[in-house]
């Protein structure tokens, strides 16, 4: 219950910093299931991206920031 915690709390501050300065952040390597929690916690946020990236033990989470362009009606 704890990691989970600390896995949203990481995952919230580190979107916000994502947006904030319109960059990509990359998180620490992690475990399968820790990307899991981090990639559903973000799920569903209109201009926040994420993806895994990295091979074996190095594979990390990149939060990305996706600015929305609004598409006039016609």
């Amino acid at each position: 219950e704890k990691m989970l915690e600390t896995l949203r709390n990481t995952a919230k501050i580190m979107s916000e910093r994502a947006r904030s300065f319109k960059v990509s952040v990359e998180l620490d390597p992690m475990s399968p299931n820790e990307r899991r929690i981090i990639h559903s916690f973000l799920q569903g946020i209109p201009d926040i991206k994420t993806e895994s990236q990295g091979f074996g033990d190095t594979r990390r989470v990149v939060i990305k920031y996706v600015e929305h362009v609004s598409v006039p009606e016609i």
